[in-house]
């Protein structure tokens, strides 16, 4: 049997029978609670009173038996209320739930969005982006620039790639990538030394570290919580070779304390806690 099939069959006319078998029931009890509200508000009016007696359409017994099934219904009606107020509620939950685990189509998407989180990022929270990437050949350019930004100031930047090295020895890596790191690589280093004062003064910490693993998990990470989150795909060109990183983002608010986020933060530190500890060039500090 398939799994992982959505269906989009037609409603079974069982199924159909009881959706419209529910509707029928709860107009009818709409309906006799609106009579019934009606003929008590009619019974509040001495004239209407008296004419209803008159024809024998009203007594005591009547008056009571009436207020009864009113009661009754009410409270059916207000369960059933209550009921579709929790399942708002839920609703409302999966909504806000869904704006949390909000995608991106790739980092061209993702960069403004990072961009504003660091310079909306809460003043109680660290100061740190860590960057676990690939050959960072779309995200040093970024990073380069956003470090004048006086939104920087006392910011750490941990940046992580793999090494030239290591990618010349996966054969399932796409071929140009040595290339890409090994350039990326010395623009990172010339530009933190012949910007070191610079980054200094503003206080500035820039981390660098090649790594030598697998690249299932790429992205971001602001203040140890907020994370864009990716992950490497097969090629359909060269099966045997991940595809470039145009695959989708998604993002998991730093607010957002569901077990769901705790897990995508948790497999976000362990694949960058490896790539440190793979590290052929660990921990330099460059700032």
């Amino acid at each position: 049997m398939k799994t992982g099939v959505v269906s989009n069959r037609p409603e079974g006319l069982a199924e159909l029978a009881a959706r419209w078998s529910e509707w029928i029931i709860h107009a009818v009890k709409l309906v006799f609670v609106v009579i019934v509200t009606v003929f008590l508000a009619v019974n509040a009016i001495p004239a209407a009173r008296e004419w209803l007696k008159h024809f024998g359409f009203l007594d005591e017994s009547v008056v009571a038996e009436t207020v009864g099934i009113a009661f009754i219904l009410t409270l059916g009606l207000l369960h059933r209320l209550d009921q579709k107020i929790g399942q708002l509620t839920v609703s409302i939950q999966d909504e806000q739930f869904m704006r949390s685990g909000r995608m991106f189509g790739g980092v061209g998407e993702v960069f403004p969005h990072l961009r504003a989180a660091i310079e909306s990022h809460p003043k109680n929270e660290p100061k740190t982006l860590e960057v676990l990437g690939l050959t960072l050949y779309a995200t040093w350019p970024q990073v380069q620039a956003w470090l004048t930004s006086e939104a920087f100031r006392g910011w750490t930047i941990v940046l992580t790639a793999l090494s030239p090295e290591f990618l010349k020895t996966a054969p399932y890596c796409p071929p140009a990538w040595p290339a890409e790191a090994d350039a990326v690589r010395h623009a990172i280093l010339d530009h933190a030394k012949s910007r070191r004062a610079e980054l200094a003064g503003r206080q500035i910490v820039l981390e660098f570290f090649m790594y030598e693993a697998f690249p299932a998990v790429h992205g971001f990470r602001l203040g140890g919580r907020d994370v864009f989150v990716s992950f490497e795909h097969w090629s359909d060109i060269a099966p045997d070779r991940i595809d470039e990183p145009v695959q989708f983002y998604e993002r998991i608010l730093g607010t957002d304390d569901s077990l769901r986020a705790q897990a995508y933060r948790n497999l976000f530190g362990n694949w960058i806690d490896h790539a440190k500890r793979s590290a052929t060039t660990k921990s330099v500090q460059l700032g």
